[in-house]
């Protein structure tokens, strides 16, 4: 199978090999294009990347990986588990786990902001049972046009290390976090921060959707 990296021109940025998955991805963004009112014959075709853009993606690929486990590795970490103890339930070195817990623990973690933090951990909550009993908002595209973090960086959104000590404050004033805390939830968005929640965040808010619909 060929490993010619292709990057997706609508607008999205995101980059994937060639291979029996692609048509996914690609059939996706071209549905966004559509919803989004662009030209009906969708996006231009997905090019192939250089060697300087081949780098920079695998370079994505390492930094969101690193993300992942310092995520996960904080959790662990807030559950009372040791750097060894964690560092044998994710198959890593004690002292890379040791990394990983400098580079994603807040250096400080102010307790108003750990309450803010809980509240919106509850309405998520919330929002994943509502998903569950199948009383969750409807999504027509059109929420996106609405989302107070439209039009900002990528790289705000999909930072290095995925922490977050309190809600981002776009989201605390966003008319349509629940619409982008379902889409996330449902699609599902596997990296980046939606409705202020991690991929740590949404992989637990899915086990329990999972579970309450077993349950149900």
């Amino acid at each position: 199978m060929s490993r010619e990296i292709i990057t997706c021109t609508c607008g999205c940025g995101r980059t994937g090999p060639i291979g029996h998955k692609a048509h996914r991805w690609i059939a996706a963004c071209t549905r966004r294009w559509r919803n989004a009112g662009r030209p009906a014959d969708g996006p231009p075709p997905p090019r192939p990347l250089s060697r300087a853009d081949l780098a920079a993606a695998a370079a994505h690929v390492a930094r969101a990986r690193a993300r992942e486990r310092a995520s996960r590795a904080l959790a662990l970490a807030d559950t009372g588990l040791t750097a060894p103890q964690i560092a044998d339930l994710m198959g890593l070195h004690p002292k890379t786990v040791e990394k990983y817990l400098r580079l994603a623990r807040p250096k400080n973690r102010d307790r108003d902001a750990g309450a803010v933090m809980q509240a919106w951990q509850r309405w998520t909550e919330r929002v994943a049972d509502r998903i569950a009993t199948g009383h969750q908002v409807s999504l027509d595209w059109i929420w996106q046009d609405k989302a107070a973090c439209r039009g900002q960086p990528v790289d705000r959104w999909v930072p290095e290390y995925v922490v977050l000590p309190e809600p981002v404050e776009e989201c605390i004033r966003c008319p349509v976090r629940e619409e982008c805390l379902t889409h996330a939830l449902t699609k599902p968005e596997r990296w980046g921060i939606w409705a202020s929640t991690t991929p740590e965040d949404r992989r637990r808010l899915r086990r329990k959707i999972t579970d309450l619909r077993i349950q149900t």
